[in-house]
């Protein structure tokens, strides 16, 4: 690629074979190369309007990094469902950086998981069973006065409120 073809080349640009991926493992196996290439520009499009609402929302608070909180209020504002994620505000991801050798070298970060051993698993007590779901009705005023049961709290009359307040 000469210099030129770079500067016109766009700087956010989902590559055909991760959106085709993507629709396998969806198992949308029926696609044609058409309806990829579509897809391909419209996820494109989709995100660079979301990072450029979540850089408004940067600048709008006067921050010079974007946060999670940034993109994810660009896509509550465009109605799109929130990411379940991370949301650190130290700034320290928990990602380990290694290289794939399959991927032409290319640096790839993932959560570095820790091993359970099987034993530990077998051998750690049950977690306490949930209580069942009960429903219980409970009358708070009954003819506009508060009956005196257990569910309901104490009546104390203003006399005891006013020397409680004066004589802690």
């Amino acid at each position: 690629m000469t210099t030129t073809e770079q500067a016109k080349a766009p700087i956010l640009h989902f590559p055909y074979q991760s959106i085709q991926f993507i629709a396998d493992s969806n198992q949308c196996q029926h696609l044609t190369d058409d309806s990829i290439k579509y897809l391909t520009l419209e996820v494109t499009g989709i995100v660079r309007f979301l990072l450029q609402d979540a850089l408004k929302f940067t600048r709008k608070c006067r921050r010079t990094k974007m946060i999670t909180d940034d993109f994810e209020s660009a896509m509550k504002m465009r109605y799109l469902e929130p990411i379940v994620g991370f949301r650190l505000s130290n700034g320290n991801l928990p990602f380990k950086t290694t290289t794939a050798a399959g991927l032409g070298h290319r640096e790839v970060q993932c959560i570095d998981d820790h091993e359970l051993q099987l034993d530990q698993v077998i051998t750690a007590p049950m977690p306490k069973i949930p209580l069942d779901v009960s429903i219980r009705t409970h009358w708070l005023a009954i003819e506009g006065k508060q009956p005196t049961i257990n569910e309901n709290p104490e009546i104390i009359s203003k006399a005891d409120l006013t020397t409680d307040s004066l004589d802690p």
